[in-house]
């Protein structure tokens, strides 16, 4: 296993236990681990059975803009 680690990732979320914290988005720094086994991705060389950390970093600066649990 290898670990890829996204480090301060700066995310806009709204956040927060009352109303008023959550009504508007809140700054927040992600440290995101992702342990993966590259074994397939070295033997064939291939970049599409890798982590793709960059996609990630997209997915969660956009988990922002989707209503996940309301």
């Amino acid at each position: 296993m290898t670990k890829i680690t996204i480090v301060d990732l700066e995310v806009f979320y709204c956040v927060g236990v009352t109303d008023e914290e959550r009504s508007k988005p809140q700054r927040l720094l992600l440290t995101v681990d992702m342990n993966f086994d590259f074994t397939s991705a070295a033997l064939s060389d291939r970049i599409g059975k890798t982590i793709n950390y960059y996609e990630v970093a997209q997915s969660l600066l956009k988990f922002a803009t989707n209503e996940v649990g309301n």
